[in-house]
């Protein structure tokens, strides 16, 4: 991995920290990833690290998907996507070109006010990636 990639172990408790006062703010999040563009994990809010793995590559390729749907249809970059399940659903988005958030959210979320709050995370999560 290249230096632009890596994240001092300070850093990744401290991310880990904000990812954790998020939760505790609202309720309706269930779980965050924070993950690199190319799949590698930086930190999350999963119970297993297998599970950070797995869902870290998987985020990596939804996202390039997405990126590839903007290619045919004309519609600038990528910024999130949301999908929705009876039990909930999952919020994709990246930012700074090099990170990627999903968010674990519950069937009672609010979509308007999950995507502020995500907003504001990722403000608290730049000065954090520098």
């Amino acid at each position: 991995m290249g230096s632009e990639y890596m994240v001092s172990n300070k850093n990744t408790e401290k991310i880990k920290a904000v990812l954790k006062e998020f939760l505790e703010l609202n309720k309706d999040i269930k779980a965050l990833l924070l993950a690199h563009s190319d799949g590698t994990p930086i930190t999350s809010t999963l119970t297993s690290e297998e599970e950070s793995l797995v869902l870290s590559a998987i985020l990596a390729t939804l996202t390039a998907l997405n990126r590839k749907i903007v290619n045919y249809i004309p519609l600038s970059k990528f910024i999130y996507s949301t999908s929705r399940f009876e039990e909930g659903g999952i919020f994709i988005t990246t930012f700074d070109g090099e990170y990627l958030l999903l968010v674990y959210y519950s069937k009672n979320a609010k979509l308007g006010l999950l995507m502020r709050d995500i907003e504001l995370l990722k403000r608290k999560l730049k000065g954090l990636l520098i």
